[in-house]
């Protein structure tokens, strides 16, 4: 959709991809890396039997 709007002249690019410049969006996709990390390596099933 962002892309759209850049295509499509309606924003400009430093409007579009501002979003990310901002650290919390730089959070997110590290969030998102190492919960697939966790889970891909059996870490998180290994803690949650530990805690039960």
């Amino acid at each position: 959709m962002l892309l759209g709007y850049l295509l499509l002249g309606l924003a400009e690019p430093d409007v579009v991809f501002h979003i990310w410049t901002l650290p919390l969006m730089w959070l997110i996709i590290g969030a998102f890396l190492i919960a697939a990390a966790v889970t891909k390596s059996g870490l998180a099933q290994r803690v949650a039997l530990l805690l039960l």
